[in-house]
């Protein structure tokens, strides 16, 4: 049963990072950047959302070729997520395409923001990639 319903809701969340890539490639061509980075939260909301439901950390312990799965199922989000963000924050998509386990750079086409990544590679610990910001703070001055 949780196989099946995996393979679903892996391939609906390679399909929405496909899937928004239009939007996201139509809002930073067209300097829609409200709309494209909505597009952009939208797609990571989901991504939280599939490794918050999947919890690949008490997968591990019943199940470690599914753990492996969810994890690279997120792995090509974080990568997708590099891609379509960089026309709107170049520096931050490429430090999150850093975090991928050292590669410079991600594919030259958004098409290609889903491609297979390479395997084996040892992935550096990520740092915090945005400060949350507060609201507070900043209307105090």
């Amino acid at each position: 049963m949780f196989q099946r319903e995996h393979a679903t809701s892996r391939r609906q969340r390679l399909q929405n990072c496909r899937s928004n890539s239009n939007g996201l490639n139509a809002a930073a061509l067209g300097g829609l950047f409200r709309r494209g980075l909505r597009a952009f939260m939208s797609l990571a909301q989901s991504g939280n959302q599939y490794f918050d439901a999947r919890a690949p950390w008490a997968l591990i312990k019943t199940d470690r070729a599914a753990c492996g799965t969810v994890l690279h199922v997120c792995l090509k989000m974080i990568a997708a997520l590099a891609v379509y963000s960089s026309p709107f924050v170049p520096r931050s998509a490429s430090r999150l395409w850093s975090y991928l386990g050292g590669l410079e750079t991600g594919p030259a086409r958004w098409d290609e923001a889903t491609a297979e990544l390479p395997a084996g590679r040892p992935l550096p610990e990520p740092a915090i990639l945005f400060t949350k910001l507060d609201l507070e703070a900043i209307h105090a001055g």
